[in-house]
């Protein structure tokens, strides 16, 4: 066991000195960008598109090659015809982002990403639930929903601007998240009788904005 430990402690050493030495040499990118964000599948069902906005800072460890640090807010609009609520996300992701086609200081160049991390979702308000009785019941039907859990998503951008320290870009992106039905049965009553299952918030996103370099 202790062999084991050691061996697997001088691995991790080794990995990261193979990616420190280059980062060191290599600079920090940063991203900004906004656009709009879709439900896709059954959570479409619940809630209607909105708006994302994002920031991830890029560390150079290859020629083709960058790892990413990334954070998402995603605002989905309630649906029009239930009555679930306005619902925010916010997404802290881990990733890679490689150089597809092209050249890192090229005029235009093909990137995709892959990423994974944790979720946070919220109600933005309380909403009620459907009820048969007539009479209503604040601390009852008056309710909120709220689910932390893992994300992942993958993507693609077209950047250009080349070796200028200002670089625009724009970007498809597609968001996944498990949910599982009990955490969602709140939400689900809002119209029982209506809304199916929902086992998870997958959804696409629509981004422009620039990325800078020191």
């Amino acid at each position: 066991m202790r062999y084991r430990a050691k061996w697997g402690s001088s691995l991790l050493m080794l990995l990261i000195g193979l990616v420190a030495a280059p980062a060191a040499e290599a600079q920090m990118t940063w991203s900004f960008g906004a656009g709009g964000v879709i439900p896709v599948g059954t959570f479409d069902d619940y809630f209607e598109h909105g708006v994302t906005v994002s920031a991830m800072a890029a560390q150079q460890v290859g020629d083709r090659v960058d790892l990413t640090f990334g954070a998402d807010w995603d605002h989905y609009n309630s649906h029009a015809y239930f009555g679930t609520p306005n619902l925010n996300q916010y997404r802290f992701r881990v990733g890679i982002l490689g150089i597809m086609l092209g050249e890192r200081e090229g005029g235009f160049i093909v990137e995709g990403s892959l990423s994974a991390g944790g979720s946070s979702l919220a109600s933005q308000e309380d909403f009620w639930l459907e009820t048969s009785t007539l009479a209503v019941d604040v601390s009852r039907d008056k309710v909120s929903f709220s689910k932390k859990g893992l994300t992942a998503g993958a993507g693609i951008r077209l950047r250009f601007g080349g070796g200028d320290r200002l670089n625009g870009f724009l970007g498809l992106s597609g968001n996944f998240t498990p949910l599982g039905e009990a955490a969602t049965q709140v939400l689900r009553d809002a119209e029982p009788l209506e809304l199916g299952a929902l086992k998870s918030a997958m959804s696409y996103s629509l981004t422009a904005g620039f990325s800078m370099s020191p």
